[in-house]
């Protein structure tokens, strides 16, 4: 499976969970890739593009780690195909 598929998936699965990418994909992108990712609705901590060190107006930093390993993928694959 390429990377491209890979982030394909992994998109479909955040937004089943309702949840919304903001960071750069991690890993080494053939086994496994992992991200932050905030709850939609809810604001990315790195809010300001121009302060780096801003924070939501609430304070709270609502991003979470999810990863995805290639045997999880080729599951999720089966939900969504291309």
């Amino acid at each position: 499976m390429e990377q491209r598929e890979m982030e394909r998936l992994a998109r479909l699965d955040l937004n089943s969970k309702g949840f919304v990418i903001d960071s750069w994909w991690e890993g080494d992108g053939r086994t496994w890739i992992g991200c932050y990712a905030h709850p939609k609705g809810k604001p990315a901590y790195w809010a300001d593009p121009v302060d780096e060190n801003s924070i939501p107006k609430d304070g709270i930093d609502h991003s979470e780690w999810f990863e995805w390993y290639i045997r999880d993928l080729a599951q999720l694959a089966k939900e969504y195909p291309q």
